[in-house]
């Protein structure tokens, strides 16, 4: 697709003034080019605000949620921004495009008995299954057991791992935030007995979740739509149907640590997050502290329960 200069290097700012992450940019890129298959083979630089009113107001009338509205204002906002700073216009267009309210559904999360439903069940329908088997339990035990993203999961090396303290380094997390996280006995077991297995990925900046089928063998990582593709089989092989990806581990970990009684900051520490308001949803996913509380209510013995 034709793509102005000033927009290429809009990309090369983000990227190396600014260093946003890979998909942080795709991101970007992806919403601008559907911005210039909008207004067609114009320049961008000279995009009127009504043609930008139109934009949104077609993006709307397509049935794009508010999430993604609100990428696309972000988008426009910061592209436009940088444009007025180089001196290419003399104000933005979308001076009266307003983010919208989004909505707050609950996350999607694992119950302990999914959970181990999920881990404990053997794949008996793919080619190399013991390969399979063993890494996808490996990953699916360290996201439900530590809370790791996805991303940081598949980013961790042979390196980063402290299998004599039990705890493994998260480097360059969301945020670029450093962090340590403990890991379960059974987690150090395993990954102790998939590292003996592959004499190949002993050197400490190899990944710890590899893709076999690449050459050279042990250096290239797994990507997250393979997990998560894997993941919707498993469920629906498991007889589990929730739609859910790799990131409702997370969700569960979060949900069943408070259920434990960890306190929020431990929490927020142990998964990365800067501020404790990212735990309020969480409490309303413990179904069983609501009802506590409900029954604490003074009219709640006043009356017996009837069908």
């Amino acid at each position: 697709m034709y793509l102005p200069r000033t927009v290429r290097r809009y990309y090369q700012y983000l990227s190396y003034r600014k260093r946003y992450n890979i998909a942080t940019v795709k991101g970007h890129r992806n919403r601008l080019s559907v911005f210039q298959q909008f207004i067609h083979k114009q320049s961008p630089v000279y995009v009127t605000p009504r043609q930008v009113e139109r934009f949104f107001n077609y993006l709307t009338y397509s049935g794009k949620s508010e999430r993604t509205y609100n990428n696309y204002v972000g988008t426009l906002s910061n592209f436009y921004t940088w444009l007025v700073l180089k001196g290419h216009r003399k104000s933005s267009p979308i001076i009266d495009i307003c983010r919208v309210k989004e909505p707050e559904p609950l996350p999607t999360f694992f119950t302990k008995d999914e959970l181990k439903k999920i881990i404990y069940t053997p794949y008996p329908y793919l080619r190399d299954r013991h390969h399979k088997n063993t890494r996808d339990k490996l990953l699916y035990l360290l996201l439900a057991t530590t809370g790791l993203r996805i991303s940081e999961a598949i980013h961790l090396n042979w390196g980063d791992i402290d299998f004599k303290n039990g705890y493994l380094i998260v480097r360059q997390g969301k945020g670029k935030r450093d962090r340590i996280v403990p890991m379960v006995n059974e987690v150090l077991y395993l990954l102790s007995n998939w590292k003996r297995q592959g004499g190949w990925v002993k050197q400490p900046k190899n990944p710890v979740f590899r893709n076999p089928q690449h050459k050279p063998r042990g250096k290239v990582r797994i990507k997250t739509g393979t997990i998560d593709d894997q993941l919707h089989r498993h469920l629906a092989y498991c007889d589990i149907h929730k739609k859910a990806g790799c990131h409702a581990f997370r969700h569960s970990f979060a949900t069943q640590m408070l259920t434990s009684g960890v306190d929020p900051q431990t929490l927020a520490t142990l998964a990365g997050w800067k501020s404790l308001r990212m735990l309020s949803v969480y409490v309303h996913l413990d179904v069983d502290h609501l009802k506590e509380a409900v029954n604490k209510h003074p009219l709640n013995h006043t009356a017996p329960f009837m069908v």
